[in-house]
């Protein structure tokens, strides 16, 4: 159950997410490869990024994870993997 009695993010919080956003930040540079993997998630970004570097010739063959979930199958009704594909 959703607290409505919840407490502003403080500057600690702040700090701690940053530390795990900075240690999530591989800085690798964007270079061809064979395929690519885009693992499932509930943001479409994913899948829009994903289409992005394909359209950019990264990649000729994209795999995507997941499934619809209890949160998306009324939005989605098809599985996810087809329609995060079909942005392609």
């Amino acid at each position: 159950m959703i607290s409505h009695n919840a407490v502003g993010i403080t500057e600690e919080d702040r700090a701690d997410a940053r530390l795990i956003w900075d240690f999530h930040q591989l800085n690798h540079e964007l270079r061809p490869c064979s395929a690519a993997i885009a693992l499932g998630s509930l943001d479409l970004g994913v899948a829009a990024t994903t289409a992005d570097l394909y359209r950019a010739g990264m990649f000729p063959t994209v795999v995507f994870t997941g499934d619809s979930s209890a949160a998306t199958k009324d939005r989605f009704p098809g599985a996810k993997r087809c329609i995060t594909a079909s942005t392609l």
